[in-house]
Order: structure tokens, then C-alpha cells, then sequence
């Protein structure tokens, strides 16, 4: 299992999913890509199951997930996305939801 620490991910989100993609091919002829909604900043994509992280903003924004699920997704072994944890009634508005769900079935759709 690769670590990346969210520094990384923010400065270049393709770059370092494309380090951890790398590591994944190398120890596996296939991966599925499980996306946990609670990795997004909530001021950014208000969907997770907890809304707050009690201090400073933490968690990617939707531009940057969408990016690193591109790289997974372009894979010759990527079988698969697990999205979960994923709570509408949390977001201000419907759109929140579609945007969410356009960024990452365009970032799927694009590989």
C-alpha cells in the first residue's frame, strides 16, 4: 500500500495518483478504486457523512478527486469504483449532487 500524504495530492493530484496507481499495477493484475465521499472538503462538495473537521478545512476538492480518479481509471487494470458514503441530504441544493456525480463519471469516462 502506497501513503501520500494530502500535501502531495493537493499540489499535483494526477501526479500522485499516478505514483500510487504505479505501486498498485506493480503488486496487483487488477484494482478496484474505493472513494470514500468523506475525503472531500465539505466547504467544497457538501455530500460527506461528517461535514465537519472541527478546525481548518481538510479533504480534496472535487477538481482534485476527479483528477486522481482520471489517472485510475485510464489503467489497463483498473476493474472498478466503490463510491460510498455519499449523504444528499447533506448538500444545500440537488445540484451539489449532480456536479458531484457529473465530475466523476466524466473523470471515469475520460480513461
Amino acid at each position: 500500500m502506497t501513503h501520500l500524504h494530502v500535501d502531495e495530492v493537493h499540489a499535483d493530484p494526477a501526479g500522485a495518483a499516478l505514483r500510487a496507481r504505479r505501486a498498485t499495477e506493480e503488486a496487483r493484475a487488477h484494482f478496484v478504486v474505493h472513494c470514500d465521499v468523506d475525503v472531500l472538503a465539505f466547504a467544497d462538495t457538501p455530500l460527506a457523512d461528517v461535514p465537519d473537521s472541527g478546525g481548518d478545512p481538510i479533504g480534496l476538492r472535487l477538481d482534485e478527486l476527479a483528477a486522481s480518479l482520471a489517472v485510475f481509471a485510464s489503467s489497463p487494470r483498473f476493474a472498478g469504483l466503490v463510491l460510498t458514503e455519499i449523504n444528499p441530504d447533506h448538500a444545500p441544493d440537488p445540484g451539489v449532487l449532480r456536479h458531484f456525480l457529473t465530475a466523476v463519471t466524466m473523470a471515469v469516462a475520460q480513461a
